[in-house]
This record gives structure tokens, sequence and C-alpha cells, in this order.
């Protein structure tokens, strides 16, 4: 989802502004920087998913006046990454649609909240429960990391749009049910199922490159 700027004042595009770039300085501490420098596999990887998250990123299309839908693909980009990498990847992502003229700057901050900071923190909670969790079936952390995580970052991230523009009384809520809420089957569906596809071919052909993917523990010894 991406909402136009042009709904809100302009203290409160400041502040989500402000509350964006305080999450990316916060995740600048816990990358690990000798490995990133050292490694030239996350490298490729970093750049291989720029790319593609601008680019699905571009597809769009608008439900209301300032109101357009598109997928996050931020559940994969988690599990490839961690949380800390990919706020950075999805925030150069967010710098390059602004650049080709489909975000705008005032709109970094609001867009950032409610489709890379909200949803990314729904699925490190996710995945989180699950690596805390005694199952060692690879496909429990396809279906629900990977799946499942994508369809709740739609709902968590719907339900931070709807409080953005209820309290900013930009639309009543019954507008934003009628208008939004009647489609989140239609985007979540899609959400989980391109998710777990990008997360389960990586696993079977290139497992090293999901980092939050423990081959040991879902593969035993053949790894």
């Amino acid at each position: 989802m991406n909402i136009s700027p042009g709904l809100f004042s302009s203290d409160f595009t400041l502040l989500a502004n402000l509350l964006s770039i305080a999450v990316l300085v916060l995740a600048l501490f816990f990358i690990h920087w000798r490995a990133l420098f050292e490694d030239t596999r996350i490298q490729h990887v970093l750049g291989l998913c720029s790319v593609s998250l601008m680019a699905g990123w571009m597809i769009r299309a608008g439900i209301s006046d300032g109101l357009g839908i598109h997928f996050y693909l931020i559940t994969a980009l988690h599990l490839l990454l961690g949380w800390q990498l990919a706020i950075w990847v999805a925030c150069a992502a967010m710098i390059g649609t602004i650049f080709a003229g489909v975000e705008t700057w005032d709109g970094f901050g609001i867009n950032m909240l409610v489709a890379v900071i909200t949803p990314l923190l729904t699925n490190y909670v996710i995945w989180k429960l699950h690596d805390m969790s005694s199952n060692h079936n690879p496909f429990s952390f396809i279906f629900l990391v990977a799946c499942l995580g994508a369809a709740c970052s739609v709902v968590t991230g719907g339900l931070m749009m709807t409080a953005m523009l209820v309290s900013q009384e930009v639309y009543a809520l019954k507008t934003v049910i009628e208008q939004f809420w009647i489609y989140l089957p239609l985007i979540a569906l899609p959400e989980a199922t391109i998710n777990g596809l990008i997360i389960t071919v990586l696993i079977v052909y290139h497992p090293e490159w999901v980092r939050l993917f423990d081959q040991k523990r879902y593969f035993g010894d053949r790894f």
C-alpha cells in the first residue's frame, strides 16, 4: 500500500519522516558490518533485492483518492537479510521510486511506516516465535513464517494505514473499510503466495541465501 502525503498535515508528515529515520538509524547499530564488507555473496543479494523490490513497487493500482496498493515483498526480504539490512534495502527501493517519480519525498516516512516498518516488525515477531519453538519441519518455516507472515504483514500494514487515515480525519472508518478492507483477501493471498514461492525456491536451490533459515535445524545432518 502507498498513501499520498497530500492527505495529511505537514506536521504529521514530518513526524512520520522523523520516526522512519530514527528506526533506520537504530538498524545501523545491529548490522554486522565486517561480514557485510567481507562477504561478496551478501553484497550481491543486497543489490539484487534492491532492484527487484523497486521494480515490484513500481507495479501498483489505485483504489481511492491518494491511496494505492502494491505488493510488499517485505517477508521474503526479511528472511533473506534479517530486519537490519532489510529495512535499508527497502529504504533504497523507496528512494528509487521517488527518483522514478512514483513516490515523493514528503511521503517517504508515511509509506515507510505502512509498507516497510510495520510489516517488517510483524514478520520479525512471527519468525522469532517460530524460531523459539521446537519445530524442525522446513514446511512449517515455509507456510507459517513465509506465507502466513506475508499475509499478516498485509493486515498489520492495513491497520497502520487505517489508524493514520482515521486519526487524522482523512477518511471515516466506514469509508476505509468499504474502499480498502473488502479487498484485503485479494491482497493478502497473492502476497502470501509470492513470498512463499520465493522462499521455497531459494530454500531448495540456494538455502545459504536465506539468512534466517537454519539449514542444520531443518535439514539435519545433510548440511
